[in-house]
């Protein structure tokens, strides 16, 4: 008898071992949502090779992801190709959201206030350089911060914590110039846009900016 997919789970958060017993019992699932549906996809290909392939490709996706994509296989009427499935485990990232919130985060770890809700972004604002994240436009940092954040979220198992912030004690009298204010409030006004929220952060999930 055949295990299904579940038998081979784990924590949401594990790593999807690629192995050909677990490409095996993913396609006994879809198999089961689509019936005939899903055999006709492989008529005439190699189906060995296929299973290859897909267990290449889900190499480094999580439990929880691949769980998430069988679940929305249940609201589609036709079976997914490997790139749609990939897509349905896993949506692009918004790394322009990202890019942002890093960049409002940066900011505040000057005063020990930043709050990194994903260690791998934070670990990909250090790569990228702090002071650099700060001064950058979406337009300057759009090729290259994709890629760091790839790179950490594929390590994200062996990442450290984010380290506490130790603010440096300023001069008596020496505060944020203007122009640093000014960009911390930018930076604080277009995360709130980007997650719908008005400006005065006067909703639920919302924080106003300082």
């Amino acid at each position: 008898m055949e295990a299904s997919f579940e038998e081979f789970g784990g924590e949401d958060g594990a790593v999807l071992p690629s192995t050909l017993a677990n490409v095996e019992a993913l396609f006994l699932e879809l198999a089961a949502i689509y019936g005939a549906r899903f055999a006709d996809m492989w008529r005439n290909t190699d189906v060995a090779h296929v299973k290859r392939v897909w267990g290449r490709a889900l190499s480094g996706f999580r439990m929880g992801e691949v769980r998430q994509g069988l679940l929305r296989c249940q609201r589609k009427s036709w079976p997914p190709t490997l790139p749609e499935f990939l897509l349905l485990c896993r949506a692009e990232p918004d790394y322009e959201s990202l890019f942002v919130e890093a960049q409002l985060q940066a900011w505040r770890r000057a005063s020990g206030e930043d709050v990194w809700e994903e260690p791998a972004i934070f670990w990909a604002a250090y790569a990228f350089g702090f002071f650099e994240l700060k001064m950058a436009s979406w337009q300057t940092a759009k090729v290259r911060w994709p890629r760091i954040v790839d790179e950490k979220r594929d390590k994200a198992a062996v990442l450290p914590p984010v380290p506490k912030a130790m603010p440096a004690l300023p001069d008596a009298g020496v505060t944020f110039s203007g122009r640093e204010q000014a960009r911390l409030h930018l930076a604080g006004l277009k995360v709130l846009l980007r997650k719908g929220c008005p400006p005065d952060g006067a909703a639920e999930g919302c924080d106003a900016v300082a």
